[in-house]
């Protein structure tokens, strides 16, 4: 029996359950009701949603997280109130990824992000004060959810990994030496370093061979 391909991915990483900014006991947050209209926007684009806190697998709690940031084809992070175990996430998909990553966060609190999402494209949606997003809120949660997800799914999106936005040439033809002239000399010391190792293990005499690797030490 020939088993049928998975669905596309998009994991979603984000606060659970009822939070409130730090140092403070209101609004009262239900990330979880979020949640719920999340994953019915990516549901209804006929994509497997999955959320972090909702790992079913043992052992290391962190390898199956780690797993789905590295090979979803889509993340939605929620970046509301900071959290600082969904910043990590999107620094670990940003680092390792160019597929598309979408940046949420409740509008209110937006200007209160970390420094480095500032330059970043984040879509705000709306929470009352009491932190219920209700069902206006919700209704337009999914709606861009939807909208960047089929314009994501047609290849409509920009690059949205500033590392790549640094580091790629494929639309320009070339890297701007001054935004990565650090960059270009550690990679060109690396790839000598790689080469030189490469070198000597394909070295036949072994004696040399660990000499030269020595050497490289």
């Amino acid at each position: 029996m020939k088993s049928s391909p998975p669905k596309p991915m998009c994991f979603v990483a984000m606060p659970f359950g009822k939070k409130s900014p730090p140092a403070k006991t209101k609004p009262k947050i239900d990330f979880d009701k979020i949640y719920k209209f999340i994953r019915e926007a990516v549901e209804s684009e006929n994509l497997e949603c999955i959320r972090a806190d909702f790992e079913k697998s043992g052992g290391f709690i962190h390898k199956p997280m780690f797993e789905r940031l590295l090979v979803a084809e889509y993340v939605i992070a929620d970046l509301t109130l900071s959290n600082p175990n969904v910043t990590y996430e999107v620094g670990v998909r940003h680092g390792n990824n160019s597929k598309a990553t979408l940046l949420l966060c409740a509008e209110q609190f937006i200007n209160v992000l970390p420094f480095d999402f500032k330059p970043l494209r984040v879509t705000p949606y709306t929470i009352g004060q009491t932190g219920n997003i209700g069902k206006r809120g919700g209704t337009e949660l999914k709606s861009s959810i939807k909208a960047w997800i089929k314009n994501a799914i047609a290849g409509d999106l920009p690059s949205d990994n500033p590392i790549l936005q640094i580091t790629s040439s494929e639309k320009q033809g070339y890297v701007q030496h001054e935004k990565t002239d650090v960059f270009m000399h550690r990679m060109r010391y690396t790839s000598e370093i790689g080469q030189r190792v490469y070198d000597a293990l394909n070295i036949v005499d072994s004696k040399n061979s660990v000499s030269e690797l020595q050497k490289i030490e």
